[in-house]
């Protein structure tokens, strides 16, 4: 393990947190011995989620998850890294380049507003759709439990497991639920326990569509549709079918979910699974792509998560050493003071107003390094790294080349995961044929232009008459020089 000790002056310790970024960093929580116990490296809160983007988050670089931590009624948002909602038709990259001497001469006239109207009207003069297509969530997981005063509580993510922990005392006992989403399994594990018997509902819903949101949620998404059964077991499922389907392109995609009891009961009510007095309840979840929505994928997905097996333990064992094996590799000692180490989130923000804590700077680094290698699998991270819990995320969430996805995985080498670096090579080696049309079509050029924005294709589709980034050509070299270092 690598372990890296300094000390930093207070002025950069503080711009460690400019903005709040530890609370948008910090996420999903840890395996308790005991309920209420804070991990040692992870992130601990007194309160439960204010918004979907201060959730816990869990990932294995494929799935994503976001744990809201409310114990009554409670949102889990899951997602899938392969979900960017299909909008435009595919079109080669506009023919920018027989403009190029136009360009060039209003530039040098100290024209600039000029030289960018001319893309945008060719952009126009060829139909070209606008914009990539947008990473979307997958569908919220919701649950609603016996409700009780609550005299404790605490959410917390262990970062050397990948478990998320929401644990409190009410009327009825002491609960904790807990979640994790395996790397080795690839899918999704709700644990529920508890002092006194459980009794809750679970269903699948889309998630919320607020009103300005439904134009494009409504143009270009069909079917979703939540159902639960009690086939060989209880089971909920979710299918969501798209209504722009181009050829290779994604049409949709389903989810199983498997609810294993430890007592009690279960029934079916509408698309609710209701489980009465149960004395611990498990829920295994599998998303998967389609890309041939007429051929449902749900038996397979059935038959993965019955293959599982129904130990929550023994599948975060699996999973956890995985993980750790990662995360455990670099570790930031500033030699905080122990007592800070342990504290809530809300405790040392407080503190940070007069001074900053070593334990915050230390628990950012952790926070940091924990996000990247829970978003990095199948593919790089993108703006919000796996997760969302919006239809119309800022810049659609897309991978954004000039700074933004170099930045978030510039620490894989030092930070000694070099094997999540191959997520990122695959990304763009599949794009290399639209990269070399880019530099053609766009400069007259060999070679190729990555462009600043991208997301399911390679073309340079994310540019306006005010940012014009088919001027931009900084990105292929940015990008070729992470291949030379790895």
């Amino acid at each position: 393990m690598t372990d890296l000790r300094f000390w930093a002056p207070g002025r950069r310790r503080a711009g460690l947190l400019a903005g709040g970024c530890l609370l948008a960093l910090a996420a999903p929580a840890q395996q308790l011995a005991a309920p209420f116990t804070t991990p040692a490296r992870g992130f601990s809160s007194w309160q439960p989620a204010p918004s979907w983007d201060h959730a816990l988050l869990s990932g294995n670089g494929t799935l994503g998850a976001l744990v809201m931590g409310q114990p009554h009624d409670e949102t889990i948002i899951l997602s899938h890294c392969q979900l960017y909602l299909p909008l435009n038709a595919p079109k080669p990259p506009i023919d920018q380049a027989s403009r190029l001497p136009e360009i060039r001469r209003r530039l040098l006239e100290g024209q600039p507003a000029a030289a960018a109207a001319l893309p945008v009207e060719e952009r126009k003069k060829e139909g070209f759709d606008n914009g990539n297509d947008p990473f979307i969530p997958a569908f919220d997981l919701r649950l609603t439990q016996a409700p009780g005063n609550v005299r404790r509580y605490q959410r917390s993510t262990n970062f050397a497991t990948g478990e998320t922990s929401v644990d409190w005392t009410d009327d009825h006992g002491t609960f904790q639920r807990r979640l994790l989403v395996s790397r080795p399994d690839s899918a999704v594990m709700l644990s529920i326990t508890g002092t006194g018997k459980i009794n809750c509902r679970l269903h699948f819903e889309h998630r919320p569509v607020e009103w300005n949101q439904w134009a494009l949620v409504g143009g270009a998404v069909g079917e979703m549709r939540a159902q639960a059964e009690l086939q060989n077991g209880p089971w909920l499922t979710y299918r969501s079918e798209f209504k722009h389907q181009y050829p290779g392109g994604l049409q949709g995609y389903e989810v199983a979910g498997r609810l294993v009891l430890t007592g009690g009961s279960a029934r079916v009510e509408g698309n609710e699974l209701v489980v009465t007095d149960a004395d611990e309840v498990l829920l295994l979840t599998k998303i998967t792509p389609s890309y041939d929505y007429a051929h449902s994928r749900l038996p397979q997905l059935r038959q993965q998560l019955g293959a599982l097996g129904a130990s929550y333990p023994a599948l975060l064992a699996r999973h956890a050493a995985v993980h750790g094996a990662l995360f455990n590799r670099v570790r930031l000692d500033l030699r905080a003071d122990s007592a800070n180490r342990h504290l809530y989130a809300e405790e040392l923000l407080l503190k940070a107003r007069t001074a900053v804590p070593l334990a915050l700077v230390e628990r950012a680094f952790d926070a940091g390094r924990y996000n990247i290698i829970s978003a990095m699998g199948t593919n790089p991270p993108n703006l919000q790294g796996l997760w969302s819990g919006t239809w119309t995320a800022a810049w659609s969430s897309d991978f954004t080349h000039d700074g933004n996805l170099a930045a978030a995985i510039s620490s894989t080498l030092s930070g000694n995961v070099a094997e999540l670096l191959p997520a990122y090579f695959r990304y763009h080696e599949h794009l290399l044929p639209t990269y070399r049309a880019n530099a053609r079509r766009l400069y007259g050029a060999r070679g190729i232009h990555v462009p600043a924005h991208s997301s399911t294709s390679g073309v340079d589709a994310d540019f306006g008459d005010v940012w014009c980034l088919t001027f931009w050509t900084g990105a292929a070299g940015w990008t070729a020089d992470t291949f030379f270092d790895y």
